[in-house]
């Protein structure tokens, strides 16, 4: 688990002012990337591991889990992985 106390935490102000204006975009589709890339390799090690049968996704509320699963189960499809993302929410 993370350690929530080796986080800094930005405002979208902070970030223009260390990125400036121009470089917020760049600094964006590099952060998207990245989270892609990692989707890959996590939906790659799952294919490649076939004792894997379930992945469970947690965290705070707004993390991500849900973009990051959807993402995740594209991925395994592509790969010709059967996978459904089922939500224990509702």
């Amino acid at each position: 688990m993370a350690a929530l106390e080796n986080k800094v935490i930005l405002s979208l102000e902070d970030l223009e002012e260390q990125l400036g204006s121009t470089k917020l975009d760049l600094f964006a589709q590099k952060a998207e990337s990245s989270f892609l890339e990692s989707t890959e390799k996590i939906a790659d090690y799952i294919v490649s591991h076939r004792d894997v049968r379930a992945i469970f996704v947690s965290g705070p509320t707004s993390s991500g889990k849900t973009t990051f699963t959807d993402r995740l189960v594209s991925r395994l499809l592509d790969l010709g992985k059967t996978a459904y993302r089922m939500s224990l929410d509702d």
